[in-house]
């Protein structure tokens, strides 16, 4: 058995998946269920088969034929039935230590049943822990159930049926392809393929989780995101905006800012986003590329007087009129 904490924990999570025979792992699912590298998840299943042979699993494709299922060429072998020392029980038990102190958070919780099963399998007696690491979160959005059947159904490729309320609009009922989970300033929003029905055209939509009344499974094709989305990566579909908020009329331009010296130090080391550069002969200033969009002026409005738009002319104008509409509302009558 290898002795690094970390492996030890990836190696009993891979172990349950191969010997699952109702479930179709792939090596992106595999990805998704160890959180982490391609690297990593090689070097482990190279690990595995040099250690037990390359026998160990069985030969598949999955049914598109692009993937290797990974499982046990034979039902009920394990490779955790072998008996661990002292000290790689200590390392589990500290690594175990470790993981109870990330309470909370929804990209957790299927830690939660793994934890629960070391701990049973190997008797293990771990003292409750204080949080050492906080998260800041909402409490007040109630949508964290719908996080853990939103990602299975990203990872299986499989439909939901959806009922969702947007704010000051009527209940929609929407057959939904999810593509992809983002979180931005607290709440979390599905960039999903939608359909009014079956039969009807797709469309795609970005749904805030918090605005879902009810979540269904439903007996329909999965439509790839190749479909709804022909000429992109889904993964790049938030690539030049701020936020969640994308109009494709809008082009991709360069957003120039300049800062007050005090808040540009604070900027400049906290981005906004992944384009944001310092301008090396203008001092105090950086520079986005990005899409205008709502969240780039809730971004701007944040600062306040600390900043000034200093081109595109067209963010300038339209930033200019945001604050004047501002101060009017302040003015005495």
């Amino acid at each position: 058995m290898p002795t690094d904490s970390k492996q030890l924990i990836r190696l009993q999570i891979l172990d349950k998946c191969f010997a699952d025979q109702s479930q179709v792992y792939t090596f992106d699912k595999l990805l998704e269920v160890c959180n982490t590298s391609r690297a990593t998840l090689r070097r482990d299943l190279k690990y595995i088969r040099d250690t037990y042979g390359e026998n160990v699993f069985a030969k598949s494709h999955n049914r598109q034929g692009h993937q290797l299922i990974y499982r046990y060429a034979i039902p009920g072998f394990t490779i955790c039935q072998d008996h661990l020392d002292s000290a790689q029980l200590a390392q589990i038990k500290s690594m175990i230590i470790f993981l109870n102190r990330f309470v909370g958070e929804p990209q957790f919780e299927y830690l939660q049943s793994i934890i629960k099963q070391l701990e049973k399998k190997h008797q293990l007696d771990i003292p409750p822990t204080q949080a050492i690491v906080h998260f800041d979160g909402n409490v007040n959005i109630d949508c964290n159930q719908y996080l853990a059947p939103l990602y299975e159904a990203i990872i299986n490729q499989q439909c939901k049926q959806i009922y969702y309320k947007p704010f000051a609009k009527s209940l929609r009922i929407y057959i939904v392809h999810p593509y992809l989970l983002k979180e931005y300033n607290q709440r979390w929003y599905l960039l999903c393929g939608t359909q009014d029905s079956v039969d009807g055209p797709i469309m795609l939509r970005i749904l805030a989780l918090d605005r879902m009344e009810k979540l269904n499974d439903i007996d329909a094709l999965f439509i790839s995101s190749q479909i709804a989305l022909p000429d992109e990566e889904i993964s790049d579909y938030f690539r030049h905006i701020i936020g969640v908020t994308r109009k494709d009329s809008h082009p991709v331009q360069d957003v120039v800012i300049k800062c007050d010296p005090k808040e540009f130090m604070y900027i400049s080391t906290k981005p906004i986003h992944p384009s944001q550069r310092i301008i090396p002969d203008k001092p105090n200033h950086i520079k986005l590329k990005v899409q205008e969009n709502y969240e780039l002026y809730q971004w701007l409005l944040f600062y306040g007087d600390k900043i000034e738009v200093v081109s595109p002319q067209s963010v300038r104008n339209k930033f200019r009129s945001v604050l004047q509409r501002m101060v009017s509302k302040y003015n005495d009558k």
